[in-house]
């Protein structure tokens, strides 16, 4: 997950957040500069004016919440469940939400959202990589076969583009929201599985 969502980064990011902090630059962060600071400081961002200048990042520190209601393309929800709920999606104005975390946007708001055109790629896509290369690790285990660390990133991204790519058509050619074309799928292939070792009938 985290490899695919530093390739979304590469697109102007203007706010980042943590459990301390929400930095906003409408210009746009200085992404590997928040890397390199993060990776030397257990992993969090800057919390201070004065942390920000010593490592060359231009932004506003801001509290963390606030990042949900910032008028932006794209919200990657990456951390917590229940993030987006009935009390705070009224402000929610990105127009796509990716949910790179179990369950970060409850059912109800999910249904609103979905309303008003917001698109949700929800946990059971977005959030599958751990599972799926859990399975790789197994198929290692069990085969005496071992992937290094790209292989095992080709073969995740060809997964997920390719259920991506399934999932997306249905998607804009029927009423059923992106996460329930999710759902129907996997209950279509599981039934297909089943069906064909004959303990479906």
């Amino acid at each position: 997950m985290k490899r695919i969502a530093c390739s979304l980064l590469q697109n102007k990011v203007v706010a980042v957040s943590d459990r301390n902090v929400l930095l906003y630059n409408s210009d746009g962060l200085d992404i590997p500069a928040l890397i390199d600071f993060t990776s030397k400081n257990r992993g969090d961002l800057p919390t201070t004016v004065e942390q920000l200048a010593e490592s060359g990042i231009k932004a506003d520190v801001r509290e963390r919440d606030h990042v949900l209601e910032l008028d932006v393309d794209v919200l990657l929800l990456a951390a917590l469940e229940d993030q987006i709920r009935p009390d705070n999606m009224e402000q929610i104005k990105a127009g796509i939400i990716i949910e790179g975390a179990n369950a970060p946007v409850t059912g109800e708001a999910d249904q609103y959202l979905s309303d008003k055109g917001v698109i949700i790629i929800p946990d059971i896509l977005a959030n599958a990589g751990g599972v799926i290369v859990s399975y790789f690790e197994w198929l290692q285990g069990r085969e005496t076969q071992f992937y290094s660390e790209e292989e095992v990133f080709e073969l995740l991204v060809d997964k997920m583009k390719a259920t991506m790519d399934t999932i997306l058509p249905q998607y804009f050619g029927d009423p059923f929201s992106l996460r329930q074309n999710c759902f129907i799928h996997s209950v279509m292939k599981l039934c297909t599985v089943l069906y064909r070792q004959g303990k479906l009938y």
